[in-house]
């Protein structure tokens, strides 16, 4: 997650969803303000530290959308019982 803040705060998006299957991340966020520029928050997570593979899944007039990212090693970083 602190990786993930300060890039979706900077691309004026907060976190809707979150969900973390095996090495896989889902996300979905929401524009704060306007609308979302999706190409520089696709690129600004998939320049994120431990990310890779990042897919835009949907997203919804530009307001909403969904992510995911391969994150490997992450439930181990996370602890017992994540």
């Amino acid at each position: 997650m602190n990786r993930l803040r300060p890039v979706l705060e900077r691309n004026g998006v907060v976190l809707r969803e979150f969900e973390l299957r095996s090495d896989q991340l889902r996300i979905s966020v929401a524009a704060v303000g306007g609308d979302i520029d999706l190409p520089e928050l696709l690129r600004s997570l998939s320049q994120m530290s431990g990310a890779s593979d990042v897919q835009l899944r949907d997203n919804a007039e530009l307001r909403q959308a969904s992510f995911t990212l391969q994150v490997a090693g992450m439930r181990r970083l996370l602890g017992p019982g994540n």
